[in-house]
């Protein structure tokens, strides 16, 4: 859980002059849920530009949560970290599989994912995602990276890939 929370203040550090994380909605294992209720909650703010709404998510939420992605209209574009599909999650109902939601995602996607990642391994798991996905679609595989590849990396590539989708977000 410690890791989690160092993630999401580093995450927060790292975008603090571009975008803002105002909480985190709940966690739980090796998930963080920020967005839950998040789209929601943003509609109801004069600062918001619901046009360029992006679905970010990290480990479970980039595979066992990416239905959200698929059914909600309201995110403009969606970013993977460390996702994959889990055949150790899987629903009640296979209607309700994730296999069956990613293909649907029709906005731009970006999977960010280490090559080296010991929870989503490449072959088994992200590049099933990966092929699942449907254009338009992005990949960053980073080497010698782990299941979240580091900040350092990570970063610039959402940064860049949020730019062009959604535009350049305006400094105040």
């Amino acid at each position: 859980m410690a890791f989690m929370a160092e993630l999401l203040d580093r995450l927060k550090t790292a975008l603090a002059d571009r975008y803002a994380i105002e909480k985190e909605i709940g966690a739980g294992g090796m998930a963080t849920c920020l967005p839950c209720r998040g789209p929601q909650a943003l509609q109801e703010r004069d600062d918001v530009d619901m046009d360029r709404l992006a679905y970010i998510s990290v480990s479970w939420g980039g595979g066992s949560r990416l239905g959200f992605a698929a059914v909600d209209d309201r995110y403009k574009a969606v970013v993977f970290i460390g996702g994959g599909i889990d055949e150790r999650v899987k629903p009640t109902l296979p209607e309700a599989d994730n296999v069956n939601f990613a293909p649907y995602i029709d906005v731009p996607k970006l999977l960010l994912n280490g090559r080296n990642d010991e929870e989503h391994p490449w072959y088994t798991r992200a590049l099933p995602l990966w092929n699942l996905l449907r254009e338009p679609k992005e990949l960053v595989l980073v080497d010698g990276a782990g299941h979240v590849p580091p900040v350092e990396v990570r970063i610039p590539a959402i940064n860049d890939f949020l730019d062009r989708t959604l535009g350049r977000v305006k400094t105040r």
